[in-house]
């Protein structure tokens, strides 16, 4: 997804952190973060938490972060299109502190 690849690499830049790099802070492969990044690969909660920590995205951000990752996730082939509303639902909770 073009939107959710530009929020990245916008990061990455702010970041001064070339995508290799930020692959290598996330443990993956650079080929995997690529494939996250343009939409082949679900970016899972987990990650999107390493990555909000790792750009230090502000609260105001997150929330465009997470409108990013869900419509990404609407054009590849995953089975639970719920489990995904739910982890980004989860993920703002977090950032409310709300139960």
């Amino acid at each position: 997804m073009k939107k959710l690849q530009e929020f990245l690499e916008v990061c990455e830049e702010h970041a001064h952190l070339s995508p290799a790099e930020v692959a290598e802070k996330l443990n993956i492969s650079p080929s995997y973060y690529s494939l996250m990044k343009h939409g082949r690969k679900y970016l899972t909660e987990e990650f999107a938490e390493k990555l909000i920590n790792l750009f230090d995205i502000p609260e105001d951000m997150r929330y465009k972060f997470y409108f990013y990752i869900f419509v990404s996730s609407q054009h590849i082939k995953i089975s639970n299109k719920t489990e995904v509303f739910n982890n980004i639902i989860n993920l703002i909770k977090k950032d409310l502190n709300i139960e």
